[in-house]
Order: structure tokens, then sequence, then C-alpha cells
């Protein structure tokens, strides 16, 4: 995400690539606003959507941010440093 309304994702995430797409709307004085993100990484492919519901300050560039947060998460908890096979290997040598 390096230009549009998802670029916010940026600011709290930058180290993978993601792509994706952001969207707002309303429906009866609701605001929806969304993010749908893809990332395909060495440990495999990662999807996450962030739907909002609420007013005035919902909207697609605020789901893109959160979604950001959600990757740092995962990030900073190595998720996308070492595979599922490594992770059971990892947990049965402790048990060892």
């Amino acid at each position: 995400m390096t230009y549009g309304t998802a670029r916010r994702l940026r600011v709290n995430f930058g180290e993978e690539e993601i792509l994706g797409k952001t969207g707002t709307c309303s429906r009866a004085g609701t605001r929806f606003g969304w993010f749908a993100s893809y990332a395909n990484t060495e440990v495999g492919r990662v999807v996450l959507v962030v739907f909002l519901q609420g007013g005035r300050p919902t909207y697609g560039p605020k789901a893109a941010e959160i979604t950001g947060h959600i990757y740092r998460n995962l990030y900073d908890h190595n998720f996308f440093l070492s595979t599922p096979a490594d992770k059971v290997a990892k947990t049965v040598s402790k048990v060892q």
C-alpha cells in the first residue's frame, strides 16, 4: 500500500507487501467502512477483512489503519517469521 486511501496501513506496518481495497458507504444514516487485504508471505497467504459500522468517523481508510495495527501485532508476535511446521517443532522440543 503505497498510495490511495489505504496508505494509512503503512503508518503502522511496512515490513510485508500488502495488497488491498478500501470502501465506504452509508445506509439510513449509518456509515460503513471496510478494508480487504492480502499478503503473500514466505510463511503463507494472509487475508484480513476489517468491516466497521458507525457514525461520521467510519470510513474505509480508518479500516485500513486498523488493519495495519493487526498486521503489526502479528509481526511483533513473530507470525511472519516461522512456518506452522517450525512452530510445531519448537513446541515439541520444549515438551521433550
